[in-house]
């Protein structure tokens, strides 16, 4: 009898199959995985893949934010230019002051220059200067501004019939300048007027010794026109 030899495996084939039966196990493993990652997914990965959303939505919420913001600041940016070449102008550039602040700007006006003392009403010299700022603000079109005029005085006590003291006449020219820009176009809505006598003053009206310092008093005599973002106005 005549056995036939068995052909040894050749190390080839059998390292092919190997490598197939590991694929598959590997394969396996891997869809159970997947089927257990879904069947009940982690708290932690699901916070994860929140915030991550969360951020996307935040940066996308926030450079809107930003475009608005620029324009905005556009608007309010081409406003100061033209009060500060109105200023210039009309000469007035000793006695007008604008400044930027976070929130819109700010244009201080000495009432020496616009008031003879004791009075509300404007000097004639006065007038052109602020109908150029009238025209200026009625074409400012954003309406969520609101435009706050402050009348503010020196510590020297006034009493006058008009005026029984500084409370009056500080609120009787910061309403008068609100009513001379409304006549000129602007929007009632946006404007606000108050009087704040001497409770405010820019620096002090005395020195260390109680006696009065004649300059600054004259710096504390003021019109305060605010033009800032309303807050609470509904975008």
């Amino acid at each position: 009898m005549s056995f036939r030899k068995h052909k040894p495996e050749n190390d080839e084939d059998l390292e092919a199959w190997l490598m197939t039966y590991a694929d598959m196990i590997t394969l396996l493993m891997a869809f159970f995985v997947m089927l257990l990652a879904v069947s009940e997914p982690k708290k932690e990965k699901m916070e994860h893949v929140g915030e991550a959303i969360r951020e996307m939505m935040g940066m996308e919420a926030e450079s809107k934010d930003t475009v608005s913001e620029k324009s905005k600041d556009g608007t309010i940016s081409a406003l100061y230019d033209d009060l500060i070449e109105i200023a210039e102008k009309d000469n007035m550039g000793k006695n007008v002051s604008v400044e930027r602040t976070d929130k819109g700007l700010i244009m201080e006006i000495s009432s020496g220059a616009f008031y003879n003392s004791g009075s509300a009403d404007f000097k004639k010299e006065a007038e052109p200067f602020l109908l150029d700022v009238a025209e200026a603000l009625a074409n400012f079109d954003e309406k969520n501004y609101l435009i706050e005029v402050a009348g503010h005085t020196d510590d020297v006590p006034i009493k006058t019939p008009k005026f029984p003291s500084n409370w009056e006449l500080s609120a009787a020219r910061a309403a008068g300048v609100v009513r001379f820009f409304i006549e000129q176009g602007g929007v009632s809505e946006q404007y606000r007027a108050m009087g704040l006598a001497d409770a405010m003053p820019k620096v002090p009206n005395l020195d260390e010794n109680g006696k009065p310092i004649p300059a600054n008093q004259t710096l504390n005599r003021r019109i305060v026109v605010k033009i800032e973002r309303n807050e609470d106005a509904e975008e």
